[in-house]
């Protein structure tokens, strides 16, 4: 998974759910992308996966914005959280201090 400056598609996932279908039962950390750029770094921990809290944020169960997501990637990790900040702190440090546009109520 990568947070990149600039845009991404190349080896992204479709936000469909055919493409959902085919992801872990898993923990992990999910990145959702729009036309390429990252918009949510999530996290599947214990009680949930990388699946179904994809599925929830296809079908709106998180609000309106992850929604509009156009493709997504993921990482199976023993410790999401822990990913996750990363990925925020990666994240920010490329973009003058931004967190993903729907992260900020995080």
């Amino acid at each position: 998974m990568h947070v990149n400056s600039r845009p991404r598609e190349a080896a992204l996932a479709p936000f469909t759910e055919e493409q959902i279908a085919r992801t872990p039962e898993a923990t992990g950390v999910y990145m959702l992308y729009r036309g390429g750029w990252v918009i949510y770094v999530g996290v599947a921990v214990q009680g949930s996966s990388v699946r179904a809290e994809l599925e929830r944020h296809r079908t709106g169960a998180y609000g309106p914005k992850t929604r509009t997501a156009t493709s997504f990637d993921y990482e199976l990790t023993r410790h999401p959280v822990v990913a996750k900040h990363e990925y925020l702190e990666l994240h920010k440090a490329r973009h003058n201090g931004r967190l993903p546009s729907c992260n900020g109520a995080d």
